[in-house]
């Protein structure tokens, strides 16, 4: 399925006869769809073939019109006139760049910008987690709120904007300031869109994508009136979960890594920002009803029988089918990444005692991994 703008979707738009690709041997060079708009479209693409990704937010023609946006919003601020994009990448990023900006033949008459009911969006609610740590579950569980709804699957969209709000060549022609406010804007319209045509009646759109946790100061940076909510999960079941799922990993050691990276990440920025409240999924497990109504009285929503209803029906309601307690069912491989890797965080965060981590590390099994992955090693570095 081909997705493009036509010359009449753009006809009336303001870089319509304003940004010029062809013949641009001289000009500017932005590298904006090669470092930029090429990730954007990528996670909308990936969205329309998986559950996760940016086409959970709007169909691909208001997708197109809110990124050829974006775009000229992002030409008007590197030139008050004329824009001769001459960007060595273009010579690749042809077909992305047609479909945005399609050659307009003489006949299509202009046509007034198509505007959108909606520019903005309420402050959303920002799940945060590494994968398989109960992030889906609490979504659902915010959302049996009557005030809050989302997208079902995972948008990725502070990861799809990573390229353009890093793009060196784009910052020094527009100044980050203004390569901020045009992501911001679109950001946000998206946000505007899925609530307009999804959940009007809901004053707030809760987002889940555990990669968010990647990209916490975009998310202030891009809306700082957010409300991140980050969970955090005993890294064994993590581990464990992650090798049994379609979409997680066969390496125990990159789980056990990452669950260590990503808690870090959510602790540090914790300790720097009122924005954000942490719980942890095995506290939210024992009781999800009386958590859920502290966390929305956080977020300043009332809570009432109804609500209370709703919330006690969606604790019932089993997300994960892949879940261990403690070191139960840990394969050696699993054990021995997450204790090697993870055994102090554990220990840390009180799901361990140093004697446990200990004990662990002396098995046959811990031992067998300790040496076979020595053995691999020096044989890689002969």
């Amino acid at each position: 399925m081909e997705i493009a703008l036509t010359p009449a979707d753009v006809a009336g738009l303001p870089g319509a006869g304003h940004v010029q690709f062809e013949g641009a041997a001289e000009g500017l060079a932005p590298e904006l769809f090669a470092h930029g708009v090429k990730r954007i479209v990528d996670y909308y693409v990936m969205g329309m073939h998986a559950e996760y990704g940016l086409s959970n937010f709007a169909p691909p023609k208001p997708f197109l019109l809110l990124l050829r946006q974006l775009t000229d919003d992002l030409y008007a601020a590197i030139s008050d006139g004329p824009v001769a994009d001459a960007s060595p990448g273009n010579a690749e990023m042809e077909p992305i760049i047609r479909a945005l900006y399609p050659a307009a033949p003489s006949s299509v008459p202009p046509v007034p910008a198509p505007q959108n009911a909606r520019t903005d969006a309420a402050a959303p609610v920002i799940v945060v987690g590494f994968p398989r740590s109960g992030t889906t579950w609490l979504q659902r569980m915010l959302q049996a709120h009557p005030d809050l709804a989302g997208p079902e699957g995972e948008t990725c969209l502070f990861t799809s904007l990573r390229d353009v709000l890093a793009n060196d060549a784009l910052m020094g022609l527009a100044g980050r300031a203004a390569v901020v406010a045009a992501v911001r804007r679109f950001a946000r319209a998206l946000f505007a869109y899925w609530q307009e045509h999804n959940a009007p009646d809901a004053l707030r759109v809760v987002e889940k994508t555990p990669s968010n946790v990647d990209h916490l100061e975009t998310i202030v940076e891009l809306f700082p009136e957010a409300s991140i909510i980050g969970i955090y999960r005993d890294g064994r079941d993590v581990v464990h979960s992650l090798m049994q799922v379609q979409f997680g990993t066969d390496d125990p050691t990159a789980a056990a890594k990452g669950w260590v990276r990503s808690f870090r990440k959510l602790q540090a920025f914790a300790a720097g920002s009122d924005r954000i409240r942490v719980v942890r999924y095995e506290e939210l497990l024992s009781d999800p009803t009386a958590h859920v109504v502290e966390l929305l009285a956080w977020l300043g929503l009332p809570v009432d029988d109804r609500v209370r209803a709703a919330l006690e029906a969606q604790a019932g309601t089993r997300v994960s089918q892949h879940q261990v307690r403690h070191s139960e069912g840990l394969s050696p491989a699993e054990a021995y990444a997450v204790y090697r890797h993870g055994g102090e965080l554990l220990v840390e965060l009180g799901y361990a005692t140093p004697q446990e981590v200990r004990a662990v590390k002396l098995r046959p099994g811990y031992t067998f991994q300790l040496v076979r992955r020595r053995a691999g090693r020096l044989m890689r570095n002969r």
